[in-house]
């Protein structure tokens, strides 16, 4: 009798009426919207839990599409909890697995959250009690849905459909968030570090995926929810397009709470536009800068403000006219400027981290080298003037071209076997379970080579410094005496993996956390520093680098205390300490 009702329930569910999607969603009340939270957790929960779903036999995004296609509006927990058993029991029933569920110890570093699936007042005993016995079920190391890679030590997002020729209709859009919210739950390494409680997010975002009207109030949205993050290494794939297709080509920075201009995107159009480095931006056609900036802001995916408010200049700059107005001020007062815009796609998108800058630079004894420009085939030819130099400047407030950086400090690092990082890795048994990765010959680094640097070195960082940047910082602080100096960086350490959502948007986030030896976070704290230095106003419109200056500063300072001890034994002693060493490891970021 009760399977007749069930039966019945389900027939009677799918005809009660033909009302559009829409009109079944568009005024949800705070219990509706609960009952599409619940779908989305047990859906995300089945899809990354059952062994099932470890071959291609199930469409599971058909699967969601065909609940959220039936009449809803005013339908009750207890028969959306109907609907969701009967999704489970379509998958069949489960082997348990002779291990135990992980607890807390010292090499688990994150574990999901899945108490919600005890609660029998949501979920129903019935259901609870499934979802109970699949979590413990015996699963094989990787799925349909994700591809496990021991060498890497990520789960890598596969055979999600992109739906590129599908209209993007209230389903699809929820399975974007719903697909993006699972896969942040179960395979995001700082999910603990977001800052908000995460199903909170999903129940903010249902509403505002619902009532999306075109494709680029769908990308709006999905970076708004993707900033919800709050990883610089998240990124929506065209997320610029929607605020303009040109741009002006000046970089704008905030410096000491002022919009300076501090670089150009091209010189030509730079040299010809009667705004110059140093000047501050006051208004952006007639609007205050700082509005345009507060608007811009909940679409910024950065992990703290500095990083937040470079990310929101370079979306400031993005424009569909073909001219636009700015108000500036400088030596000669406040000047209204008019200025001709350019494609976006004819700019350098990186110079910001990639300046036009001398790769090696040697003056007075001391060595200026710029990650942005530096390249293998530059090493090579400047390595002997560079060895023989009094001290480094390593300037990382930029990005890598390639591993060029690693490779110079093959000749300064200590011939001891020194760790200087860990990483925590997805279990691939236990979706959301994040361990610290066992200990490895790549999280350890020394010397080996003949010839080492025995000078003084200075690395230079600030919220340009982001993800392979940061981890070359990291490596570069465990040589001897190396002094970090400069502002908080991006704190977006570790590789970045793809996902693609409907409409074939391409989104980037975090596979792997990276953390100090002692298991320290960097994730939104950025990188220890040894001394703080901030850029100026009057060092923009100078020319003059504080973080450059204090450098110098250090080198000489540190060369004269040399020159008094030289033929000190104990000084001879530690300089053929210096032999180096760079092992590559699983590290690939990309901005």
């Amino acid at each position: 009798m009760p399977h007749m009702k069930r039966i019945f329930f389900l027939i009677t569910f799918i005809c009660i009426s033909l009302i559009s999607f829409a009109e079944r969603y568009q005024t949800l009340n705070a219990s509706e919207k609960e009952e599409l939270v619940k779908i989305c957790k047990v859906w995300g929960f089945l899809k990354y839990y059952h062994p099932a779903l470890e071959n291609d036999k199930q469409d599971w995004d058909k699967e969601l599409i065909s609940i959220l296609s039936q009449p809803y509006k005013g339908i009750n927990s207890q028969n959306i909890n109907l609907l969701l058993e009967d999704l489970t029991d379509k998958l069949g029933k489960v082997h348990k697995n002779d291990s135990k569920l992980p607890f807390r110890n010292e090499l688990v570093k994150l574990l999901p959250d899945n108490s919600w699936i005890h609660d029998t007042i949501l979920l129903g005993e019935s259901l609870s009690k499934k979802l109970i016995q699949i979590e413990s079920a015996k699963r094989k190391k990787g799925s349909y849905y994700f591809q496990y890679t021991p060498k890497e030590g990520l789960a890598i997002p596969t055979n999600e459909k992109s739906y590129q020729d599908i209209s993007l209709d209230q389903g699809y859009r929820l399975l974007a968030l719903f697909r993006f919210w699972n896969i942040i739950q179960y395979y995001y390494p700082y999910k603990d570090l977001i800052g908000e409680n995460w199903d909170h997010v999903l129940y903010r975002y249902i509403s505002d995926f619902i009532n999306i009207k075109t494709n680029k109030d769908y990308i709006l949205t999905l970076m708004r929810l993707t900033s919800e993050v709050n990883d610089a290494h998240i990124s929506v794939k065209d997320q610029d397009t929607v605020f303009g297709v040109n741009t002006i080509p000046l970089i704008i920075s905030v410096i000491e709470n002022k919009y300076l201009v501090t670089g150009y995107y091209k010189k030509e159009q730079y040299d010809n536009c009667q705004i110059k480095i140093g000047d501050e931006i006051l208004e952006f056609d007639e609007r205050p800068i700082s509005d345009i900036i507060s608007e811009l802001l909940p679409y910024c995916s950065g992990v703290n403000k500095p990083t937040k408010l470079r990310i929101a200049c370079d979306k400031l700059v993005l424009t569909n006219k073909g001219e636009i107005s700015l108000t500036i001020s400088n030596s000669q007062g406040r000047i209204a400027r008019r200025i001709k815009t350019i494609p976006s796609s004819e700019i350098n998108s990186k110079a910001r981290f990639q300046e036009e800058k001398e790769p090696v630079i040697i003056k007075d004894g001391i060595a200026y080298i710029y990650i942005g420009s530096l390249t293998n085939e530059v090493l090579k030819k400047n390595i002997s003037n560079i060895l023989n130099s009094t001290g480094i400047i390593l300037d990382l407030r930029g990005y890598p071209i390639d591993d060029a950086v690693g490779n110079l400090l093959d000749y300064c690092l200590p011939k001891e076997e020194v760790k200087f990082y860990q990483t925590s890795i997805p279990d691939p048994l236990f979706p959301g379970v994040f361990k610290y990765e066992k200990d490895n010959s790549s999280f350890y680094i020394f010397s080996e080579r003949k010839e080492s640097y025995a000078g003084r070195i200075i690395i230079l960082v600030d919220q340009r410094t982001q993800s392979a940047a940061e981890f070359y910082t990291m490596m570069a602080s465990i040589i001897p005496k190396v002094v970090i100096i400069g502002s908080q960086t991006a704190g977006s350490d570790g590789p970045a993996v793809p996902l693609v959502l409907p409409n074939n948007v391409l989104v980037k986030y975090t596979g792997a956390g990276v953390y100090y030896p002692d298991l320290s976070e960097t994730q939104r704290i950025g990188i220890k520093r040894t001394e703080d230095v901030y850029r100026t106003i009057d060092g923009v419109k100078s020319g003059i680098d504080p973080l450059f200056k204090r450098a110098v500063d250090i080198i000489k300072n540190s060369a004269r205390k040399i020159s008094a001890t030289k033929n000190n034994s104990t000084y001879q002693s530690r300089c053929k300490t210096l032999v180096p060493h760079y092992c590559h490891t699983f590290f690939a970021a990309t901005l």
